[in-house]
């Protein structure tokens, strides 16, 4: 079992890569689009993951019934995959937002950084 899922996450970045160097990257622009995407794609995959360990925990609790020592040690993994979770889906809101009002604001508002003034 491990070893099929180490070697599909090793295959991932060979896929994500294959799209964006078919294509070229013309400037820097379209590389840092490129590389967001990757990360939303990478970031998905790490929340779908720990969402899977808590869930196989969970089933590991359940399983284990009268064994103290086993529902312990399910029971702390559980923990550990809620905080997993709440800590990707806080940092991945926390960006989302920053970005939103800062860089790319969704309200089309002209963003003029500022900068010297023109001399005459």
């Amino acid at each position: 079992m491990k070893k099929i899922i180490i070697a599909s996450i090793s295959c991932i970045p060979s896929i994500l890569l294959a799209a964006g160097l078919a294509d070229g990257f013309s400037d820097f622009s379209s590389f840092f689009a490129w590389s967001k995407l990757v990360l939303i794609e990478v970031s998905k995959l790490l929340l779908a993951a720990a969402v899977v360990f808590f869930l196989w925990n969970v089933f590991i609790f359940v399983k284990s019934g009268g064994d103290e020592a086993g529902k312990t040690e399910a029971r702390d993994k559980m923990i550990y995959g809620i905080i997993g979770i709440a800590v990707m889906v806080s940092v991945w809101g926390l960006v989302s937002f920053v970005v939103d009002s800062t860089v790319g604001n969704s309200q089309n508002i002209p963003f003029n950084p500022p900068g010297l003034p023109k001399l005459p």
